[in-house]
């Protein structure tokens, strides 16, 4: 089980430190004048999609590659969630 919006990830009651901090391989812009800079403002923004439509395949593809790069770092982790989080917004026309 895994909690978004928290610090940590659980998996089977074992915590594990995350670093939501890092910088985004490339910044997403959005149409409303916003930056998405950091695995924390693509984590906050997804928070502020209606839980409906972040049941989508695409938001929910998102949420998995950014827990995966706040978790592990690394440079490829990093640039995957980064290149999903923008598809899903520009698959909502956000971005």
């Amino acid at each position: 089980m895994y909690s978004l919006s928290s610090g940590h990830v659980v998996y089977r009651d074992e915590p594990n430190t995350v670093f939501w901090s890092r910088r985004l391989t490339r910044p997403i812009y959005l149409n409303d004048g916003r930056t998405v800079a950091t695995l924390a403002h693509a984590r906050d923004l997804m928070l502020e999609i209606p839980s409906a439509r972040r049941g989508a395949v695409h938001w929910r593809m998102a949420a998995d590659l950014l827990l995966a790069a706040a978790r592990f770092g690394g440079q490829e982790p990093i640039r995957l969630a980064g290149a999903q989080m923008s598809s899903a917004l520009r698959a909502d026309d956000l971005a």
